[in-house]
């Protein structure tokens, strides 16, 4: 059991040690954001899909709620972030 357990810590240790890179530059990244930056994307009516899907994964670790809209596309519901995200 502790061989089994020592392996999973290892196994951990190497995704941790893989992950720490992106990590480092996503904090720098998120040092670069000013209030212009801010200003700008909230004047932005169809977000770049890039953007769109970042600031969806912040509002679902915000746990907030998405509306309910109609697709014309293909006539059914999808969820909207976009505006809760400005």
């Amino acid at each position: 059991m502790a061989d089994e357990a020592n392996a999973i810590k290892v196994d951990c240790e190497t995704a941790l040690s893989a992950a720490m890179p992106a990590l480092k530059a996503a904090e720098e990244a998120l040092k670069a954001i000013d209030k212009n930056d801010i200003t700008n994307i909230k004047t932005v009516k169809v977000p770049p899909p890039a953007v769109e899907m970042v600031l969806t994964g912040v509002m679902i670790l915000l746990k907030e709620k998405p509306e309910s809209k109609l697709d014309p596309a293909t006539g059914k519901k999808r969820q909207e972030w976009w505006k809760l995200a400005q």
